[in-house]
């Protein structure tokens, strides 16, 4: 396990990442799981390793990954979002420049909107959700 994320709105809603290319949910506090491989995720590599899993903090819908598969010499940003507790998911990489794997994803308190993502290379943020993303 790499990283563990559990919604601030529902307290039995956890998210699971792991080194090996896998996500995992439980809506039961942790009884039962979902098993999702990161190849279900549109673009990204078998065994991409999942650097950070985060609940959002106003949808309990909501959740965000970043994952890196520099390992393999690809150190394009994955950066995705689900709205459904992680069964679809899409890209919010927008225009994060190539070779800035993505560390960290953080989403401000108080704007729902506003993200932040820590690369490689240096810290973005958005207004927008994902789709346009400035370079601190």
């Amino acid at each position: 396990i790499t990283s563990i994320g559990e919604s601030p709105l529902d307290e039995r809603l956890l998210y699971v990442g792991t080194d090996d290319g896998l996500i995992q949910v439980s809506e039961d506090g942790g009884a039962s799981w979902r098993r999702t491989d990161v190849t279900a995720l549109p673009g990204v590599p078998a065994r991409a390793f999942v650097n950070d899993i985060r609940a959002d903090l106003f949808d309990p819908n909501t959740v965000y990954v970043a994952l890196d598969h520099h390992k393999s010499g690809d150190y394009r940003p994955f950066l995705y979002k689900s709205t459904d507790r992680g069964r679809t998911w899409r890209s919010i990489r927008g225009d994060l420049p190539d070779r800035h794997l993505v560390w960290r994803v953080v989403q401000d308190h108080k704007n729902p909107q506003l993200l932040f993502a820590a690369t490689e290379f240096g810290l973005f943020f958005t207004l927008d959700g994902g789709s346009r993303w400035v370079k601190f």
